[in-house]
């Protein structure tokens, strides 16, 4: 089979790989929704921080293709791959490779540090948080889904705090953009 058919095929299977897909759960979510949520989540972040176009380019190329390994991973369970640090260096090294092997053009993004990263970052645990919190509303009573969005909460504030101070300099404040990522009321324009 062609790299170009090769790559076809994969990018299909993000369709039909289910996140969480060891937690009880009403709603289904697909790789491939996930990706459309990060890159709309992304989108939304740096229009809020005026971020560069350069920047919001690589961030919004980055979010379409930043869960591409799992085609090949698969899903590893959430208290595997947040709960052992070891783990999630190994796991990051691991994508790193198979990037490298399957999907060479993109490799460079996945090599790269930078604020497109954070900003995906920040994205992706917004639609991990997103993703429970919908659970719950449909009355999703498991302790799992409670958990994952607590835990959300809590790495995404820890996470808009590290970005704010560490990429984007002090001028962002910090409970502005948890507020507008919380998709909660505040006092600045969208």
């Amino acid at each position: 089979m062609t790299n170009k058919l090769a790559f076809k095929k994969d990018i299909r299977m993000m369709s039909k790989l289910v996140r969480f897909n060891t937690v009880n759960r009403l709603h289904e979510q697909s790789l491939a929704d996930h990706s459309y949520y990060v890159v709309l989540y992304t989108q939304r972040i740096c229009d809020f921080l005026k971020i560069s176009e350069g920047i919001k380019l690589d961030a919004l190329e980055y979010a379409l293709i930043h869960d591409i390994p799992e085609i090949h991973l698969g899903d590893i369970t959430y208290d595997v791959k947040h709960g052992y640090e070891q783990f999630e260096k190994y796991y990051e090294e691991l994508e790193l490779e198979l990037v490298k092997e399957k999907y060479p053009s993109y490799y460079n993004l996945f090599e790269r540090q930078g604020a497109f990263k954070e900003i995906v970052k920040l994205a992706d645990w917004l639609d991990k948080g997103q993703w429970a919190e919908y659970e719950l509303s449909l009355g999703n009573k498991d302790p799992e889904i409670k958990f994952i969005y607590d835990h959300y909460k809590e790495v995404l504030k820890s996470r808009i705090k590290k970005a704010t101070n560490n990429r984007f300099g002090e001028s962002y404040r910090v409970k502005e953009l948890l507020d507008f990522v919380l998709c909660k009321e505040s006092n600045y324009e969208n």
